[in-house]
């Protein structure tokens, strides 16, 4: 008997509920030290946990179906890099954020795929795929050591470089969300231990949005409004705090 199963949640449904969790989670690291109250901060940095599973899922989703993975790669590279230097300018601190961390998820699945394709089609390509495989894997990890060695952050790290690989492993719709949910599991005890910080336990509610994904795109092609809304929010959360600190602590 086949197990059938369709989700109520689509793709650009999903990557609202993540956006919004995101612009929760940055309104309480932006606006701290303005805030008098931790327990607001807490609520919204943990509702921000919610986001990064998701947008790590769809990474793996666009991978999957987008037409063209070049510019799919450097779109969300180039992207990386300008909102890297953003940081770096606004906070004189080395700050390698999320999007530069999918650059190298993007490449791993590109090497895992090749590998895979390489076992099926028998083309001798394998040990070629597998040693660029290795060789994404290892950048993320030295660039993860090599950040935090100098006093930055590697927006969660190597392993959140990983994640969207665990999506990729799984073609149906269902089922490639197991895989994902476990690594979202180890993924957070790993931050649980090595952070310190419990705000990472409300990582796992991502699961509960995933296993209600569809596995369809939704009606409207948004993936470009996604691309701009992680730069122009944060400059917009920046605005406004510089504005209200000039406002009132001066």
């Amino acid at each position: 008997m086949t197990l059938r199963y369709k989700g109520f949640l689509s793709g650009n449904a999903l990557k609202i509920i993540a956006a919004v969790c995101m612009v929760c989670d940055h309104i309480g690291f932006v606006f701290n030290p303005l805030m008098k109250d931790a327990d607001i901060v807490f609520a919204l940095r943990a509702i921000g946990r919610i986001a990064m599973p998701i947008f790590a899922f769809m990474i793996a989703e666009g991978f999957r179906y987008t037409k063209d993975r070049k510019k799919y790669f450097l779109t969300i590279f180039l992207l990386g890099l300008v909102c890297d230097a953003v940081y770096y300018i606004a906070m004189q601190m080395i700050y390698i954020c999320i999007l530069t961390t999918f650059s190298f998820s993007i490449a791993i699945l590109f090497s895992y795929d090749g590998a895979i394709n390489a076992i099926k089609e028998k083309n001798g390509n394998f040990f070629f795929y597998l040693v660029c495989f290795a060789a994404a894997v290892s950048a993320a990890v030295f660039t993860d050591v090599y950040i935090v060695g100098k006093g930055g952050v590697f927006d969660y790290g190597w392993i959140g470089a990983l994640l969207p690989l665990f999506a990729y492993i799984v073609k149906k719709n269902f089922f490639k969300v197991l895989p994902f949910a476990a690594a979202v599991v180890g993924t957070t005890i790993y931050y649980l231990l090595t952070k310190h910080n419990s705000v990472y336990w409300f990582t796992l509610l991502s699961i509960v949005f995933l296993l209600a994904y569809n596995g369809e795109r939704g009606k409207y092609k948004m993936k470009y409004f996604f691309y701009i809304f992680y730069p122009a929010h944060l400059l917009v959360l920046e605005g406004i705090f510089m504005l209200v600190a000039m406002l009132f602590y001066n």
